[in-house]
């Protein structure tokens, strides 16, 4: 288990993430750049977006609409 916080869990595993639309609110499209494991050939990428916005509950939900998983044939997850 990574700990007390998902950010625990996700520390290094991006090199970069970037704004490419939007305001931070729902529709925004982000660019998150994988960080490359040692051994590996390269990082990969995605494009998310954001679909749903809490933040009363401090809740983000995303879809992947390019790379990532659906690279690999995922639709669901």
């Amino acid at each position: 288990m990574c700990g007390r916080s998902m950010g625990a869990c996700l520390l290094g595993s991006f090199s970069k993430v970037e704004l490419l639309e939007g305001d931070s609110g729902v529709g925004t499209v982000l660019l998150v750049t994988f960080a490359t494991a040692p051994g590996t050939a390269g990082s990969g990428s995605s494009k998310d977006k954001f679909v749903k916005i809490d933040n009363e509950n401090y809740v983000k939900e995303s879809a992947v609409i390019e790379g990532g998983f659906l690279d690999l044939c995922f639709r669901k997850y």
